[in-house]
């Protein structure tokens, strides 16, 4: 029986303070518009706005043999309130490899493209960063999986994503100053051994 262990993935950052300077047709950008890809802004989709999203995370590379993972995500936004917005995902997986993604984990190969679970996710602005002097805002994620990040074997998965947004603007909005603090939980029984991992980061 083959051993089965999750290790924790991240797409994004735990701590991040990062500065964006982009060009004068920023003022025109709409209100959560994802300025630095995963790291996040404090704004939230305005009452009735709409958004749709297409996300794809490529990891490659082993030091034996050959992989790729390609982590899809489909996101529907909605503005609930001004100062309240809600997502919806279907989140999908492309794995192909051969060898042991991860020493001792498994051998052989496998090529597949699975729909693995959805997510939820709601984002409240406490304070905007354009009427206030800083931009604060709760953000949560709850994820159901049922194939694993990295060797793409069967498993049931939760995860639970909460993040303290930070966002303050410079220069009439071209330079952006953000912080994410975020911290996650998650669980995954496997579906072969049933061998049960947890993590917190």
């Amino acid at each position: 029986m083959q051993s089965f262990s999750r290790t924790s993935v991240f797409w994004g950052t735990s701590l991040s303070v990062l500065g964006v300077f982009a060009p004068p047709m920023i003022e025109s950008a709409k209100a959560d518009e994802n300025l630095l890809g995963y790291t996040v802004g404090a704004e939230t989709t305005p009452k009735g706005g709409n958004e749709l999203y297409l996300w794809n995370t490529v990891h490659t590379g082993k030091r034996q043999g050959s992989y790729r993972a390609d982590y899809f995500r489909l996101e529907y936004e909605r503005g609930l309130t001004d100062d309240l917005s809600a997502s919806v995902y279907l989140n999908g997986y492309r794995h192909n490899y051969s060898g042991s993604p991860v020493p001792g984990e498994i051998d052989g190969g496998l090529k597949q493209t699975k729909l693995s679970g959805f997510s939820v996710e709601v984002k409240k602005m406490l304070l905007s960063p354009y009427k206030d002097d800083l931009g604060v805002a709760l953000y949560g994620e709850l994820t159901y999986d049922t194939v694993d990040s990295i060797t793409g074997a069967g498993i049931r998965g939760w995860e639970i994503e909460t993040k303290l947004i930070f966002q303050k603007p410079f220069m009439d909005g071209q330079l952006q100053w953000l912080t994410n603090i975020e911290l996650e939980a998650e669980t995954a029984k496997d579906n072969t051994s049933g061998m049960v991992e947890s993590a917190l980061a």
